[in-house]
């Protein structure tokens, strides 16, 4: 499997491109991508730089911080990106 995107890399999806809110409506305790695994999740990251008196202090999880713990998460699980690529068509293909 591998994921497409037309952005460079550290711009996926829109975070930093076009999304409107400073920050997230999410509230900071949501479980996000983590899959089950605490040490993947944003309090895990945020509270490894920042403290857990930084993480006490926290309302709402600012837009370019979220990305920042994208690209962390990304690279911690060396996900498969194809970046700067763009989908122009989809077509089945019935050869298994």
């Amino acid at each position: 499997m591998i994921c497409l995107d037309r952005a460079e890399q550290g711009r996926e999806g829109p975070w930093l491109n076009y999304a409107r809110m400073p920050t997230l409506r999410t509230p900071k305790t949501a479980v996000g991508p983590a899959l089950g695994v605490p040490a993947l999740t944003f309090r895990a990251w945020f509270s490894a730089q920042y403290g857990a008196e930084a993480w006490n202090a926290l309302d709402k999880i600012p837009t370019p911080m979220w990305m920042a713990y994208l690209c962390w998460y990304r690279k911690v699980l060396d996900l498969p990106v194809r970046n700067q690529t763009n989908v122009t068509d989809i077509a089945f293909c019935d050869n298994g």
